[in-house]
Protein backbone atom coordinates (compact mmCIF):
# COMPACT_ATOMS: atom_id res chain seq x y z
CA UNK A 1 0.00 0.00 0.00
CA UNK A 2 1.52 3.43 -0.97
CA UNK A 3 0.98 5.83 1.95
CA UNK A 4 2.75 8.89 -0.02
CA UNK A 5 1.94 12.94 1.23
CA UNK A 6 2.70 15.67 -1.40
CA UNK A 7 3.69 18.87 -0.12
CA UNK A 8 3.56 22.20 -2.58
CA UNK A 9 4.80 25.81 -2.32
CA UNK A 10 5.89 28.29 -4.58
CA UNK A 11 10.09 29.22 -4.81
CA UNK A 12 10.97 32.39 -4.56
CA UNK A 13 14.89 31.90 -5.99
CA UNK A 14 13.07 29.90 -8.91
CA UNK A 15 10.91 32.44 -10.62
CA UNK A 16 8.17 31.38 -8.34
CA UNK A 17 7.87 28.28 -9.68
CA UNK A 18 5.90 25.55 -7.82
CA UNK A 19 7.84 22.64 -5.95
CA UNK A 20 6.05 19.37 -5.22
CA UNK A 21 7.53 17.24 -2.42
CA UNK A 22 6.84 13.77 -2.36
CA UNK A 23 7.48 12.37 1.72
CA UNK A 24 6.89 9.11 3.36
CA UNK A 25 4.24 8.48 5.48
CA UNK A 26 6.16 9.63 8.31
CA UNK A 27 6.07 12.72 6.64
CA UNK A 28 9.67 13.52 7.27
CA UNK A 29 11.65 11.29 4.61
CA UNK A 30 11.73 12.92 0.92
CA UNK A 31 10.90 10.25 -1.50
CA UNK A 32 11.10 12.86 -4.33
CA UNK A 33 10.81 16.22 -5.00
CA UNK A 34 10.17 18.66 -9.07
CA UNK A 35 9.12 21.25 -9.98
CA UNK A 36 4.96 20.84 -10.83
CA UNK A 37 4.26 22.50 -13.97
CA UNK A 38 0.38 21.63 -14.19
CA UNK A 39 -0.01 23.30 -10.40
CA UNK A 40 0.32 26.72 -11.81
CA UNK A 41 -1.58 26.39 -14.83
CA UNK A 42 -4.89 24.55 -12.76
CA UNK A 43 -4.62 27.23 -10.04
CA UNK A 44 -5.29 30.02 -12.55
CA UNK A 45 -7.96 27.69 -14.31
CA UNK A 46 -9.95 27.32 -11.31
CA UNK A 47 -10.04 31.10 -10.47
CA UNK A 48 -11.08 32.34 -13.90
CA UNK A 49 -14.74 32.65 -14.27
CA UNK A 50 -16.48 30.55 -16.89
CA UNK A 51 -19.23 31.77 -19.09
CA UNK A 52 -22.67 30.33 -18.60
CA UNK A 53 -23.19 27.17 -20.66
CA UNK A 54 -25.38 27.65 -23.77
CA UNK A 55 -28.99 25.74 -23.51
CA UNK A 56 -29.75 22.69 -25.18
CA UNK A 57 -31.02 22.58 -28.51
CA UNK A 58 -33.47 20.20 -30.07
Amino acid sequence: MRSDFALRGLVPEAQNRALRVMSLEDRETVHNAFFDRGFLRAVIRSQTPQPPAPPPTR
